[in-house]
């Protein structure tokens, strides 16, 4: 006998803009932990036009930053486990997402070749992650519109796997009575 159960899991998604960041005024580096996550003092929030590192929504975005110069990487880490669906990159640059848990690496995206247009980077993982290391091949790159979730269970997955859990428990022991 066979059960199967239909997965009916939503996603609670987060798509963090940098709007609210408070001194996002070009100081380097200016971020450490906000919204959930934790920039690890690797990136510089900034809020002014400059062509080609346009922001995907509002003027806020981030660029990778270290000993007061721009960075080709940068590292984030994620409070809580969560699913990290990707951001929009901006630039004249090629960056790719690496991603960890546990401190494993679990996934490479692919790469994507900046332009002024800013463009969404998938991660093409649909697992937990902790860390996301954003690897350039150069300094001229901005991320904004970072997005991610966790996957919450819908109250019918629960009900649907526990009557699942039920039944097989109930077959086990109609077996063993009739041994």
């Amino acid at each position: 006998m066979v059960f199967a159960v239909a997965s009916t899991d939503a996603q609670a998604q987060t798509v963090e803009t940098y709007e609210t960041v408070p001194a996002c005024d070009n100081s380097r580096p200016n971020m450490g932990v906000f919204s959930g996550i934790d920039y690890l003092s690797q990136w510089t929030c900034y809020n002014f036009a400059q062509a080609p590192f346009n922001a995907a929504s509002g003027i806020a975005r981030l660029y990778a930053a270290s000993n007061g110069g721009n960075a080709s990487s940068g590292s984030f880490k994620f409070l809580t486990p969560q699913e990290f669906q990707g951001a929009w990159f901006a630039g004249s640059s090629t960056v790719q997402l690496n991603l960890s848990y546990l401190g494993s690496s679990v996934w490479s995206s692919s790469s994507l070749v900046t332009t002024a247009t800013p463009t969404f980077l998938a991660s093409g993982y649909a697992g937990s992650v902790d860390q996301v290391d954003v690897v350039g091949t150069g300094v001229l790159w901005v991320m904004d519109d970072v997005t991610y979730g966790t996957v919450v269970p819908e109250p019918e997955s629960v009900v649907l796997v526990g009557a699942g859990l039920l039944a097989v428990t109930a077959l086990a022991r109609r077996k063993r009575r009739a041994a």
